[in-house]
């Protein structure tokens, strides 16, 4: 950004030899109000990470749905939804029978760890520690550190309400990946 006001200044400073004195003043005080603002953005930015920090995990955040969904749709072996736009429940229900290995009806953290990896085998890569939190913390409602059948098409049917609405909106930065992973969900 910084680079951006060299022309301006450089522009303004011809203009201010060739001007009479009240302008050259005018033009000398709009190029250093201009060059504080921006200087002044600048410290924000670097004295208040909390902002980066916050953009990094909306980052990470729609990886992972994208990554879940993407996942999610190779492994349903049918539509997502039905014809009326709302989540199939037996095709989320036959997914949750495939990641529950042991039959137990509950997906334990070792599933939940097998079903990241196999996400990571996709086209999406997401970091497995986070991913496994954000799909506990959105999915385990009661928290007792296992995903039954009832949480797990609850946190389904939530993810991919938000897959249609990101994909949808223009500030998504992963809107590609949500909208290629959500094109079924439509």
């Amino acid at each position: 950004m910084l680079l951006s006001l060299i022309p301006f200044a450089l522009v303004e400073l011809v203009n201010a030899f060739n001007a009479y004195f009240a302008r050259r003043i005018v033009i000398f005080t709009t190029l250093v109000v201009s060059g504080t603002f921006l200087l002044s953005y600048f410290t924000y930015q670097l004295w208040d990470p909390w902002i980066q920090e916050r953009s990094l995990e909306y980052l990470k955040y729609e990886n992972l749905l994208a990554a879940f969904l993407q996942h999610v749709q190779r492994n349903a072996r049918g539509m997502l939804v039905d014809e009326q736009g709302r989540p199939d429940i037996q095709i989320i229900e036959r997914l949750f029978s495939e990641i529950d290995k042991d039959a137990n009806k509950s997906i334990t953290l070792v599933e939940l760890e097998n079903l990241v990896n196999d996400m990571q085998s996709g086209k999406v890569k997401v970091d497995k520690n986070y991913a496994i939190s954000k799909i506990s913390t959105a999915f385990d409602l009661n928290n007792d550190k296992k995903i039954d059948l009832e949480e797990f098409v609850g946190g389904c049917k939530r993810w991919i309400e938000e897959a249609k609405m990101l994909a949808k909106s223009d500030d998504s930065t992963t809107r590609r990946i949500l909208h290629e992973a959500s094109k079924n969900l439509q």
